[in-house]
């Protein structure tokens, strides 16, 4: 869906999978460039993503994580609604997610997935905006898993099945 400052939509995590690589096939690095926090591999929520990748789960995977943010000086569709192109996407938020779905993909290489990711894409080449996109994606509060306990469940084990 096309708005003012860009574009939303949910991505088939394959088709996701082929964005994040360079010519190589590996991770490519330059669309990281400007996100601020780097990857952390060995964290709960890094675990929980890899989790609701490879457990077959009766919920989508868009409707589990937060999705990407991509900042782009210029993006449109190109050939049709479905497919857009990107001029220098920069992955401000979202390379976790981002690393996790290439592990998964590069490593299990699933015959088929038809789960989603959601992706905003942001135009701009104002480097103020840009920077307040980067600083409002990456800083969220803490939350304690105690603190959904009002919701009837548990959350402190970390576990996607209880949920």
């Amino acid at each position: 869906m096309q708005t003012g400052e860009g574009y939303i939509g949910l991505v088939r995590l394959s088709d996701y999978y082929r964005f994040v690589q360079d010519e190589n096939g590996d991770l490519s690095r330059r669309i990281f460039e400007s996100n601020v926090r780097g990857w952390q591999p060995s964290t709960p929520v890094n675990s929980q993503i890899r989790q609701s990748l490879e457990v077959e789960h009766p919920v989508n995977f868009w409707l589990l994580n937060n999705g990407i943010t991509i900042l782009s000086s210029k993006a449109g569709t190109v050939g049709g609604l479905k497919k857009l192109g990107i001029q220098d996407p920069q992955i401000v938020n979202g390379l976790q997610t981002s690393r996790a779905i290439y592990n998964y993909f590069h490593d299990l290489s699933p015959a088929k997935d038809e789960r989603t990711v959601l992706v905003r894409v942001i135009e701009t080449e104002d480097e103020d905006v840009y920077d307040q996109i980067i600083k409002a994606t990456n800083s969220q509060n803490t939350m304690q898993p105690a603190s959904l306990a009002a919701r009837g469940k548990s959350f402190a084990t970390g576990d996607l099945d209880s949920a």
